[in-house]
């Protein structure tokens, strides 16, 4: 399989512009999107910490959606995910949508970065297990933001390892290691 090259959408941005240079898959951020953004999104980042009424009635909006990446950065809390996924199995299925969970840390700059239960390989897994179960077997996977595992000192080439299977699509961000800049 050819890998898809892909942009998180910003305001300042112009859709052409992004098309020109390559990109062929835009994604946006919940409650940043604007009328083009909408037509245009392949995906759109949620946060397991936002209201679940809030993000299903974005997702109608959308006309071309195929993917919703679950930001779980500042949640270490497993029950989240079971809610979120109770809630939102009849649209992921009404819509055909891939869901992937990205993996996440709790902190801040200020305080530093700790390990949650959505940094853990195994508990990743287990959660796009409990998806599939849920809302099928093609509709769950895992999102491996590189930026947050290198704030937490993780090996970054053993979790591509360790997801092989399960990884469905990469946030390639950079940090200092310290700082999430």
């Amino acid at each position: 399989d050819m890998m898809e090259c892909g942009i998180l959408f910003h305001k300042k941005m112009e859709l052409n512009d992004i098309m020109d240079v390559g990109f062929s898959h835009i994604e946006v951020r919940s409650g940043c999107e604007s009328e083009a953004s909408m037509n245009a999104a392949k995906g759109i980042v949620v946060s397991l910490l936002e209201d679940l009424s809030e993000i299903k009635r974005q997702l109608q909006q959308y006309r071309n959606l195929e993917y919703i990446v679950v930001e779980t950065k500042g949640c270490n809390d497993l029950q989240k995910m079971e809610y979120f996924v109770d809630e939102i199995a009849d649209t992921i299925k009404e819509y055909k949508l891939q869901v992937y969970v990205e993996n996440g840390c709790i902190g801040s700059d200020e305080t530093g970065y700790y390990h949650c239960v959505y940094s853990e390989v195994e508990m990743l897994r287990k959660i796009v297990c409990f998806g599939k179960q849920e809302c099928g077997e093609d509709s769950f996977g895992i999102c491996l933001n590189i930026g947050y595992a290198n704030l937490l000192a993780q090996n970054i080439r053993g979790m591509i390892e360790d997801f092989r299977e399960e990884l469905c699509l990469v946030h390639m961000n950079d940090n200092n290691g310290f700082q999430n800049d």
